[in-house]
């Protein structure tokens, strides 16, 4: 084997390597909120709650009423999404496992308060 040669393969695993070691392990959620009518709900807030450790990952819609969840960690978790004027929806026992991708879309109903103390009539 030429020196050329073993430079190409030491590259090639040196590559390769740094490939495989950056791969994500932690789990990622994403989704979008909408009402009843299939309107976009801007501004609702997402939590993110690990049963295990109680950490809690809180986000919020976009103008598009998206949100993503940064990475977090394997494990059973609660999502609780709410917003002013929507009834608070909560999903409990969802499993994240490693490398998860989960799209959990929310249909949020008509029925809360304004966020401020005040209810809907």
């Amino acid at each position: 084997m030429t020196i050329r040669s073993s430079v190409r393969l030491s590259i090639g695993t040196c590559t390769f390597i740094g490939i495989a070691l950056g791969q994500e392990s932690r789990a990622v959620v994403t989704g979008t909120v909408t009402d009843a009518q299939g309107g976009l709900v801007v501004g609702a807030k997402v939590e993110v709650e690990n049963l295990l450790t109680n950490v809690v990952t809180t986000v919020q819609t976009n103008n598009a009423g998206s949100y993503n969840v940064p990475p977090i960690n394997p494990g059973q978790y609660s999502v609780t999404v709410s917003a002013a004027w929507f009834k608070t929806t909560v999903r409990n026992r969802m499993e994240l496992r490693v490398a998860d991708r989960k799209e959990l879309d929310v249909q949020l109903e008509v029925g809360g308060d304004d966020g401020n103390g005040g209810c809907l009539s």
